[in-house]
């Protein structure tokens, strides 16, 4: 896109604000979604904050004065154009307590460094959604090879979890994503 390939991060930021500004007010109208793109951009905006979290939509809701029913339908829009992911929990009957919600991920790393407002690497990488987009972009560059079906997360009350899980048949396939200078064990590993 336009954006990786400007001149300057200035001129790839203003490329990314006009996408989201054009996709809200008139590409999704031309769909025939009949939501006011501010509410759109409202919560586009505030779900990039839960971007790699498990969705409450209950919470979001609170956030932006919405019932969570709102929030759930717009969150169907957003998905369903392919700008946001709801990535559904993988649970079996395994004696614990496993999360049981979707986790919510921004699809474009480059639209959720701007939803935030990071417009530099040097932004990002001093950013406490570093490793958050990181998690993003790994995931879907995964999906891209192995296909969305039987695409899971999961994870326990407990906090154990692997962020991408790929059942083929009898075979699972965990994905675990870390921004780090060295790979190490993590709890779900073990």
């Amino acid at each position: 896109p336009r954006s990786f390939l400007a001149r300057s991060e200035v001129e790839s930021g203003r490329w990314r604000a006009d996408f989201v500004q054009t996709f809200l007010e008139r590409d999704l109208a031309r769909f025939g979604v009949q939501v006011a793109p501010q509410a759109l951009r409202r919560l586009w905006l505030m779900a990039s904050h839960y971007h790699g979290q498990v969705l409450n939509s209950s919470e979001l809701g609170r956030s932006l004065g919405e019932a969570h029913t709102t929030i759930r339908r717009h969150l169907d829009i957003l998905c369903g154009a392919f700008v946001m992911r709801l990535l559904p929990p993988w649970f079996e009957n395994l004696g614990k307590r496993q999360v049981k919600s979707p986790k919510l991920y921004v699809r474009d790393s480059g639209i959720l460094h701007s939803l935030l407002g990071v417009e530099s690497l040097d932004a990002l990488e001093a950013h406490p959604k570093l490793g958050a987009s990181w998690e993003g972009f790994a995931l879907e560059q995964v999906l891209t090879v192995t296909g969305e079906r039987d695409a899971y997360f999961w994870g326990t009350q407990a906090g154990a979890e692997l962020d991408l899980l790929v059942v083929r048949g009898a075979r699972r396939h965990g994905f675990e994503f870390k921004y780090a200078d060295a790979p190490r064990v993590s709890r779900s590993m073990q």
